[in-house]
C-alpha cells in the first residue's frame, strides 16, 4: 500500500527503532461467536500482521455513514498478562487527537468566536516569543490546524497532568526558549506544538479547561462517551490495554507503558487522547455523514479538504485541518483516484490509525498497544471491501538527477543546527552540518534520493525526510525536515546559532518519544 508508506514517510517516527524483548501471546482473540464472512480475510490480515509487527494486541473497527460494519479485539491487553483485547478496550491514540483538537477549534469558529485569518494573540495575547516579539502577530489560527504556522517542533513526555501546564508551559518555558523554523504560511511542515496552541485558544475563549471543552462540546454530542485525557479515568474503566515500549526516559531497555506512566497536560492536544475503536468510529462517521449539530458541512468538509499541499514529492497528497488528504491511492496496478483521508499516531507503547474512504463512505479505525505498530498490509483487505475505481497511470515519482544541481548551496538555521551545506557532485547529494560536527552528533553525510526534491537524511540513527522547498519560479528557497529548516543563503556564512545547543539537536534528542 504505497500511498500508505509515501504519507508515513513525511511523519517520520521520532523515534529509532527498538527490538522487543516479548513477543506476541498467541492467546486467541473476541471475535464474536459468528463472523461476517465478508471480514474473515481482514481478521486474517490483521493477525498475521500483529505477528510480523510483535504487538502484544490489536482493536479493530471497520465502519461507514451508519455505524460500525464490524469491530474486533486481536491478542492481549498487557504484554505480560493473557486477558484478550477487546473490541471495547481503551488504548492511547497519539497524534490522532489532532484531529480532535481541530474539530473542537472549528465549533467555536462556527460560533463567530474565533477567526481563523486573526493572529493567534487575538486570544493568546500572552504569547510573546523572547528571540523575536513580532513572531506571535504573524501566525493565524488557521496555521496552527493545517501545521503551516513554522513553529519549533518541541514535545514534552511527562510535564504531568495539570489543565495549567497548557497555558503555562506555551507562554513560558516554550515562548521563551523555541522559534519559528520559518515564516508561517509559508508552507506544512508538522509540529506539535501547532496544537497544543490550538488547544490552548480553545480553552481560553470557553472559559473551562480544554479537557472539559473536548468533553462538553465534542465527546458527548458524539457519543464518545469513552474517550478520557486523564489516566486516573482510564485505570478507573478498567477495560484498557497497556503498551510495550522502550524506556521513554533512557531511551533503553524494555518498559511497559501504563496509563499513568507519563502524562502531559501541555501536549495534551497534540497527542494525549485515550480512546476505544468504538470512539474513534464514532468520530470517523462524523467526517463521513456529518451532524450539524456539532459542527456544519461546509467546515466538515473544510477539515477533509485540502488546505496545504505537503510538497513531499507527491503531488496529490496535502494536509486540510487535523487530517492528511491524498487524493489517489497508489497501487502495483496504478493510481486509484478516489480520496484518501487519514491520520496516524504514535506515542510510546501506542500506535493508531484512522482511514477514510469519503467517496465509498467506508471507515477503518486499528489500536495496537506497541511501538509503530500501523497495519499497512491490512489496508489492502480493508480497501478490497470497497467498491474502488479502476487505477490509471500513476505519476513518475522517481528523483530526477537533472535537478540536483539545482540544490546545491548553502542554507542557514540561525536557532539550532546554524549552517548547512549541501554540495552536488554527479548524481552524488553531500550534506555538511559544522555546528553538529563540532558537537558530535552523528549524521549521514550523503543524501538518498527518494522522491522528487525529497531524500532521506540519516541523524542520530534515525531516517529524516529532507525536502528542498521551492518558490514560485521554481528557485530552491528552503531546505526542510521536521527537525530543522535552513533558509537559502547567498552571502556569506551566518555563523552559529544565536544559543550554541547542547550536544544535541533539541531540548530532547532526535530520538525522543514525542506523539506522531
Amino acid at each position: 500500500m504505497r500511498a500508505v508508506a509515501l504519507v508515513a514517510l513525511a511523519l517520520v517516527a521520532c523515534r529509532a527503532d527498538d527490538t522487543k524483548d516479548t513477543e506476541p501471546v498467541d492467546s486467541g482473540d473476541t471475535a464474536p461467536e459468528v463472523r461476517d464472512p465478508r471480514f474473515d480475510a481482514l481478521a486474517a490480515a490483521i493477525e498475521a500482521e500483529r505477528d510480523a509487527l510483535g504487538a502484544p494486541g490489536v482493536a479493530v473497527a471497520v465502519f461507514d455513514s451508519q455505524g460500525v460494519l464490524w469491530a474486533e479485539g486481536f491478542g492481549v491487553r498487557h504484554p505480560d498478562e493473557d486477558t484478550p483485547v477487546a473490541d471495547t478496550t481503551l488504548f492511547r491514540i497519539g497524534s490522532v487527537t489532532k484531529m480532535l483538537t481541530a474539530a473542537a477549534l472549528l465549533q467555536q469558529v462556527e460560533d463567530g468566536l474565533v477567526d481563523l485569518e486573526a493572529p493567534v494573540t487575538d486570544y493568546v495575547p500572552d504569547l510573546a516569543f523572547t528571540r523575536d516579539p513580532t513572531w506571535a502577530d504573524s501566525i493565524q489560527v488557521g496555521h496552527l490546524i493545517n501545521h503551516t504556522a513554522g513553529l519549533y517542533d518541541y514535545g514534552s513526555l511527562n510535564d504531568g497532568p495539570d489543565d495549567a501546564n497548557l497555558s503555562d508551559i506555551l507562554t513560558g518555558y516554550f515562548a521563551h526558549n523555541c522559534w519559528l523554523m520559518s515564516p508561517s504560511g509559508r508552507f506544512w511542515n508538522y509540529s506539535n506544538p501547532n496544537f497544543s496552541l490550538a488547544g490552548l485558544i480553545v480553552e481560553r475563549v470557553d472559559g473551562r479547561s480544554y479537557r472539559e471543552v473536548m468533553d462538553a462540546e465534542l465527546f458527548t454530542p458524539l457519543g464518545m462517551d469513552r474517550t478520557f485525557f486523564l489516566g486516573e479515568d482510564v485505570l478507573a474503566d478498567g477495560d484498557y490495554a497497556s503498551g510495550l515500549t522502550t524506556n521513554w526516559v533512557t531511551g533503553q531497555g524494555r518498559a511497559v507503558a501504563e496509563p499513568d506512566s507519563y502524562d502531559s497536560g501541555f501536549m495534551r492536544p497534540a497527542g494525549f487522547a485515550y480512546a476505544s475503536v468504538h470512539d474513534l468510529a464514532a468520530f470517523g462517521g462524523f467526517l463521513l455523514a456529518g451532524d450539524p449539530g456539532v459542527l456544519s458541512d461546509t467546515l466538515r468538509s473544510e477539515m477533509r479538504s485540502a488546505q496545504i499541499p505537503l510538497e513531499m514529492g507527491v503531488p496529490f497528497q496535502s494536509y486540510g485541518y487535523g487530517l492528511f488528504i491524498s487524493d489517489g491511492i497508489l497501487q502495483a496496478d496504478g493510481l486509484v483516484p478516489t480520496p484518501l483521508v487519514s491520520h496516524g499516531g504514535d506515542i510510546p507503547g501506542f500506535a493508531a490509525d484512522l482511514y477514510l474512504l469519503p467517496e465509498q463512505d467506508l471507515g477503518i479505525a486499528m489500536l495496537a498497544n506497541t511501538d509503530r505498530a500501523h497495519f499497512s498490509n491490512v489496508l489492502d483487505e480493508w480497501m478490497a471491501l470497497a467498491d474502488l475505481p479502476a487505477p490509471v497511470e500513476a505519476p513518475d515519482l522517481s528523483p530526477d538527477p537533472d535537478t540536483f544541481a539545482s540544490v546545491a548551496g548553502r542554507y542557514s538555521d540561525p536557532y539550532n543546527v546554524g549552517d548547512i551545506e549541501v554540495t552536488v557532485d554527479g548524481e552524488q547529494v553531500g550534506i555538511s552540518m559544522p555546528l553538529l560536527d563540532q558537537y558530535d552528533i552523528p549524521y549521514g553525510a550523503r543524501l538518498t534520493p527518494y522522491l522528487p526534491d525529497t531524500f532521506i537524511l540519516q541523524v542520530q540513527g534515525i531516517q529524516v525526510a529532507l525536502t528542498f522547498i521551492r518558490d514560485g519560479d521554481g528557485e530552491v528557497e528552503y531546505l526542510r525536515t521536521r527537525y530543522f529548516v535552513g533558509a537559502r543563503a547567498e552571502d556569506e556564512a551566518a555563523g552559529p546559532p544565536l544559543s550554541p545547543p547542547v550536544p544535541r539537536l533539541s531540548p530532547a534528542p532526535l530520538g525522543a518519544p514525542l506523539p506522531r
